[in-house]
Formats: C-alpha cells, structure tokens, sequence
C-alpha cells in the first residue's frame, strides 16, 4: 500500500478503533488502552493471516449484467449495481441461501460518501478477475452501514480486534452462519509490502474454507464466543470485582477530565497527535464540567480552557469550509488542516450544539455568526423539499474541465493556483494567497499521508504562520478578502457539486432538530424553530408506524426497522423541541417512543448480572449475530447516553419518578466501563450530573400565555445562561394543561395578577415566585459558577 493510502488507513483505523464500544471492552478488558488486539490474539497468526501469492490485474468487462443492486433504496448499494461482482443484499432470502449452499459470505460494509469505498469500487470490485473468484467461491453482499449499523458494528468490532484498526470499506468472510473468520478494511489491488492485495486475502479464505473447513469453523466459533462476551454493557468489573450496581460521582467526573486533559493536544488543539475529528462528545462534557457545582475551580477553569481550544481549533481549519459553511468529517493530519472531504449531518448537527453552548457561555458574537454559517449551510445542501433533512455530501467530485465520470476527492472544494490568479483581481489573488498559503504544489503537499492525492490543488484554510496573519490586518484587508472569497465562492458555484445521499436517517435527523430547536432557545431565532417543526413533523408521519409502535430507521416506505439510537435521538430532539415551542404534542410524541424503546431494546438483567442499558438491535431481530450494546460515545453518541438524559428530564415533565429510577439503571449499567475507559462515555457522564446523590438540578417554571411580551421576557432571561441540566416547562392554556395533568407541581403554578410568573425550583421546592426578568435573573444567578 502506497504510503498515503497507509497513512490515512492507519489514522482512521486508530480512530475508529476507540470509536466502538465493543472494541473498546476487548481492549481494556485484555489490560491496557493501547493493545486491543490482545484480547483477540488466539485469532492471529492463523494460517488464514499468513498467505502470500501474487495476483496480476485483468481489465474489467463491460458484459457483465446488473446484479441486483440496481433497485436498491440505498445510493451506496446502487453505486455498485454495474460492478461485476454478483452483489447480494443482505437479507433473510440471502442468508438462507448461504445456509442451503454452504459457502461462505463476503460481505462488503461501506456508505455512499465514503472516498475509499469509491477508490475501491474502481480499483478492485470492476475487476473481472475479482468478480469472478468471488462469484465462484462466495455469496458476495452489499451493506450500507448507514442502513445497518447494528450489522456493521458486530463485524467491525472483530476486524479492529483482530487488526489493530477499523474503518470503510469494511471486509469480512463469514461462514454460512455468519461468524467471522478473516477480515479487514481497505485492501490495494495488488500486493504491496506489508499489505496483501484484495485477491490475495480472498484465496487464502477461499481455499482455508474449501481444504480445512472443520479448522475454520471452530475459529470462527470461538470468535463468535468472544464477540458474544462483549455483546452485554459492561458487566462486573473484571479486575476489581465490583458489581456495575455502582454510582457515578465527582471522582468519575474528574477522571474523565484528566484523561481528556492528557488526550488534548496543547500545540494544535483537539484530542490526540494524529488525525483530528470534531469529538463533539468530549468538548460537551467539558464545558458541563466547568458549570457543574462542586467542581474544584482548577479543574473547572482547565475544562473551559481545554474545550474552547479544541472548538476553536475545529471551527478555525480545514475542518471547516469557509466558503460554504459546514464541516466535513475529519482531518488527516494533526494541525487541523487537510480534511477528508464528505460532510455528514450528524457533524453538522453536534458542532452546532456546541456552538450554542459556547455562544451561552461566553457571548463571543463569533459563535453565533459561526452557528449561523452551519445551520444555513444544512438548509441550503441539505434540506429536503418535506423539511426532513438529507445524510450526506460525497467526499468526491469531478475536476474542473475533467471528463465526465472523472472524479477526484476534494474536488469541489480545492483550487489551484492559476484558478485563484485568473478570478480574481492581481491584488485580491494576492492577499488570499499569502492568507491561505497557497502554492503551485498544492498546499497539501507537505502532509506525507497525501502526498501526490492533491497535486497542484490547495485548500482554503487559513496558514497559521505569522506573515499569513499579519496581512489580514492591513488597511482595507478584511474587505478586500471578503469581496474575493465572495467571488470565489460564486465560481465554486458552477462547478458540480459532490453527490448527494438522500436517506433521511431518524437517529441523524433527530440530532438535528435538537440542534435547531436548541438553537432558537438561545437566539429566539423563529426561522431555527420552524426548521426544527418541520423536520420532526414530516419524521412522525414518515418514520413512525402507529400500528406497531416502531420507528423506521430511514423516513420512507421500507425503511427498516430503527435502532435504539434511533429512537434516543429522536426522543432527545423532541424535548427539546418541547422546549422551544412548549408544543405538548412533542411530550406525548417523546413518551411513545420511549415506551417502546424500553419494550423492545431494553436490557432487563440487573447491573450486578452485566444487564441494564440498550441493546442497538430489537429483540428477535433476524440475520443478528450477537445484539451489541454500545459503550462508547464516538461519532455519534451511544444509545444509552442519550436515553439516560432523556429519562431524567421525562421524570421532570411528568412527575414520574418511573422514568428517574430507569435513568439510575442506565448509568449503574455502565460504572464498570468508567472505572476500566474514565473518559469513554462523556454524554453518559454528563446525564450523570443531573442524577447525581444531592444533585438539584433546576426547573424554571414560566406560569403565562405562549407568545405573550411579558412571557417571552422571562423566558429570554431563563435561557441566557448556560444551565445544561435546568428544565424550562411553559404553564399556560395547552402545555400547561398537559402538565398539569400529570404533574401536580406545575399544576399549582399560576400567574400572579394576571402578569406572567416565574418559579425557580429545585426538585420543585421553589423560591417565591417572581414576574421581573431582572428579578429571575438574580435568582438564576444565585449559586452559578
């Protein structure tokens, strides 16, 4: 494998490694961090690692027929619809016949934006050769992880146990039963050194299957067992002994922020010295830290100084797009300045939380503008016509003046030198290159993992050397580069954008909404609450079944089942929907969903038996190896860290303190996980501040009719601050009723003399009640870090 291959391979392996909770026990429970291929080592060094041949490429034909991808609702698995590979879905009809034929199953997992699961596509899968081993000795499918993640995650967790690293494209050969016996991610085309080539990897599993069947089988049994044991939560502590039946404190609080002080990178900021991803998870538990009560003040003020860094770093490089907002996925080197170009709607959708929560916190009017780029860069690219929002952008596009069908990664968003210095005007062409540091080369160049990927193509980040700066700050330079990355902007206009993934995701669209009803909260923008009205009301007609009380894991007909993430995602943007437009409808909405998440993904064994929390997958689900329960927080957080927060706060709408005791079970579940990873679930953490023993987590009761002056005063001073754990519930004619009815506190709270009032309380023993803004204020004050 050619070295920038290798390089970026290797960054994203070692990050999706700790982004999985099953990989994530493997390797603390083999005994340390830094070797999770420990735990799986009987699994190495068997005869099917070993093998080496050599394989010579053959042209791809254009006489192969469609397999029967072309149909598919996936744009991943259309992609490959004209590969020669006899693609199969992955279905009941397919496993059967893996069953009834005996043969193996390659199973190939990627999505529809991902650059290497394209460069594979046209390096390896349009291979005649390839199709036709494949073919011969395999049931070949298809898996779009974005539609089956509870798929993905089980045969990740065996390639980055058994490897060292994890990623897309993800594959793996099953037997007929489904149990993993060999597997990677991105495999070159021919042999390289110290990496075997596609064909290579899939003779050895071709003739370990066909010369010593019995030998595979037993491997793979034994694999499946070790999967298996990491299926549950996190069980009885292995090395201590302790049941998971104990209770998150101060001292795990304060071990999740030292272990996220010596992950931050004080040079570049972020976390870890490679490749750098937002890591939304971890700055949102920072900036709770640094409010939560009892929090010593040196820690305190680390916390804020670690998380506004690492936000800084992430908003102010190549993470960002700077002309057209939004973030794409992650950087591949360490100073923030070279992405990996798809932009997915959960990155928007978490970076935009933690803009809101930095515009709380500090009033920095750059937070705002910043949160204001990105949610108009969601409705513009990724808005669909129903109001529900897209997946994805692809990382690639075609070049301009490149043949059709001739796409390069990054294309949309780079430029070369004679682009700049024909658009604009000699001294704007200037300035923007002694800003952004652009070059003939390619301001790239110098990263060694891409070398030669970006040849004469330079990205619009800004250079961070002294002389870069320094030219911003002459006379009349701010409106100078305004105008030319307003022209430049324009051009980027008429050039083909990246391809669109048109899923509508629940679990992503339900982040999102909570971002834009979050949003509007803080700003009182109307326009973020609408966004948010729009996207939730088009999900509930398209993604829940009535009848069945299901969620459809994408909104639209045969959609597949959902997953706890789903539904947590969901459920979390709904009330806070709730609380940006007190509509009760969310309220109800929210309490379904959450009936039917603890019926069917519930783990009902105590804490002391390695139960509790939520199993990713439905019960009886079919086609399921082992039902994953997620402990980690990456990416997206896990299912159970979203639930534990929502339980607490449905346990504050509605009185019933049913929901309080579930959410103590969450986070009993998991108190092994924190003691073995203290960081490995920070939203998990952060829900734990607001149920913590002594806790009195706020809620600000505003007693007035909705739209009123006098109410929306007290309701813009309640949401000043930066109160992550305060509930605010409207008491007037429609939520108050509803309220009311099922929670005898607020249906106490009245307004005062025909004036609207508020109620400052904690666990509802309130303060007098009060109808000034300044007057709240004091009392919202009162005790705040």
């Amino acid at each position: 494998m050619n070295r920038e291959h290798f390089g970026e391979l290797a960054a994203k392996g070692r990050k999706n490694l700790h982004a999985h909770g099953a990989v994530h026990r493997a390797y603390k429970r083999a005994g340390g961090p830094r070797r999770p291929e420990r735990f799986f080592a009987p699994f190495r060094g068997q005869f099917f690692f070993g093998c080496a041949l050599v394989v010579f490429l053959a042209a791809g034909s254009p006489g192969f027929a469609a397999n029967r991808l072309a149909d598919a609702a996936s744009p991943y698995l259309r992609q490959h619809a004209d590969d020669p590979v006899d693609w199969q879905p992955w279905n009941d009809d397919t496993l059967a016949r893996a069953r009834r034929e005996n043969r193996p199953v390659f199973l190939s997992s990627g999505y529809s934006t991902c650059h290497w699961c394209h460069v594979m596509r046209r390096e390896t899968f349009s291979r005649a050769d390839v199709a036709a081993f494949l073919n011969e000795h395999f049931i070949p499918v298809k898996l779009d992880r974005e539609e089956r993640p509870d798929i993905d995650r089980i045969y990740l967790a065996f390639v980055a146990g058994t490897t060292g690293r994890g990623g897309w494209p993800l594959n793996v050969w099953l037997t007929p039963d489904l149990k993993p016996f060999l597997g990677g991610t991105y495999y070159p085309p021919e042999d390289q050194p110290g990496q075997p080539g596609f064909l290579t990897v899939a003779r050895v599993a071709a003739e370990g299957w066909a010369r010593d069947r019995e030998k595979v089988a037993a491997h793979a049994d034994r694999i499946a067992a070790a999967l298996a044991s990491l299926a549950g939560a996190a069980g009885p502590d292995q090395r201590s002994g302790r049941s998971g039946a104990a209770t998150i404190d101060n001292a795990a609080w304060s071990a999740a922020a030292a272990q996220l002080f010596e992950e931050f990178d004080p040079e570049h900021g972020g976390f870890g010295r490679d490749a750098k991803f937002p890591h939304a998870s971890k700055i949102r538990f920072l900036f709770r830290f640094a409010v939560q009560p009892g929090v010593p003040a040196g820690e305190a003020a680390r916390a804020r100084e670690v998380a506004f860094a690492s936000l800084e770093a992430l908003t102010g490089g190549g993470l960002r797009d700077h002309l057209g907002g939004g973030f794409h996925r992650y950087t591949v080197d360490r100073g923030w300045r070279l992405p990996h170009f798809e932009k997915m709607l959960y990155d928007q959708a978490l970076v935009a939380g933690l803009l809101v929560d930095a515009y709380q916190l500090s009033g920095d009017t750059r937070r705002f503008d910043l949160l204001r780029e990105t949610l108009a860069f969601v409705e513009a690219a990724l808005t669909s016509p129903d109001g529900a929002f897209y997946a994805a952008l692809d990382a690639e596009s075609a070049l301009p003046g490149a043949a059709e069908g001739d796409k390069a990664e990054g294309a949309f968003y780079t430029w070369s030198l004679d682009e700049i210095t024909a658009a604009l005007p000699p001294d704007e062409a200037a300035l923007v290159i002694a800003r952004y540091g652009f070059t003939a080369e390619g301001n790239a160049t110098s990263l060694e993992e891409r070398a030669g990927v970006l040849h004469n193509r330079n990205v619009l980040v800004p250079a961070s050397s002294a002389a870069a700066t320094a030219v911003t700050k002459a006379p009349g330079a701010a409106e100078k580069l305004s105008r030319a990355l307003d022209r430049l902007r324009a051009i980027r206009s008429t050039r083909q954008p990246p391809a669109r993934d048109e899923k509508i995701i629940t679990a992503w669209n339900g982040y999102m909404i909570s971002a834009l009803a979050r949003a509007h909260q803080v700003t009182g923008e109307s326009r973020w609450l609408d966004l948010a009205t729009r996207a939730a009301t088009h999900l509930w007609q398209t993604a829940w079944n009535g009848k069945t009380a299901t969620l459809r894991r994408i909104a639209a007909p045969g959609g597949g089942d959902g997953f706890a993430e789903d539904y947590a995602a969901f459920i979390q943007g709904l009330l806070d929907l709730y609380e940006a437009g007190f509509d009760p409808r969310w309220l109800d909405r929210a309490l379904a969903l959450q009936a039917t998440l603890d019926t069917r993904f519930a783990d009902p064994a105590p804490a002391s038996a390695g139960g509790g929390g939520y199993f990713g997958t439905a019960a009886g689900a079919s086609g399921v190896l082992v039902r994953m329960k997620e402990d980690f927080d990456g990416a997206e957080p896990a299912a159970s860290s979203l639930a534990a927060d929502n339980l607490r706060r449905l346990a504050v709408f509605t009185g019933d303190a049913a929901y309080e005791h579930r959410a103590r079970a969450v986070l009993a579940a998991f108190a092994p996980q924190h003691r073995r990873a203290p960081a490995a679930m920070p939203v998990l953490l952060a829900a734990a501040f607001g149920l913590a023993e002594g806790a009195k987590p706020r809620q600000i009761v505003i007693a007035g009719r909705a739209g009123a002056d006098d109410t929306r005063a007290l309701l813009a001073e309640a949401r000043r601050r930066f109160q992550p754990f305060a509930t605010i519930l409207l008491a007037d004619g429609a939520s108050g009723d509803w309220l009311a009815q099922r929670n005898e506190a607020v249906a106490a709270m009245r307004s005062a003399d025909g004036q609207a009032t508020a109620f400052v309380c904690e666990n509802f023993a309130c303060d007098a009640p009060v109808s000034d803004p300044a007057a709240l204020g004091r009392l919202l004050d009162r005790g705040q870090r």
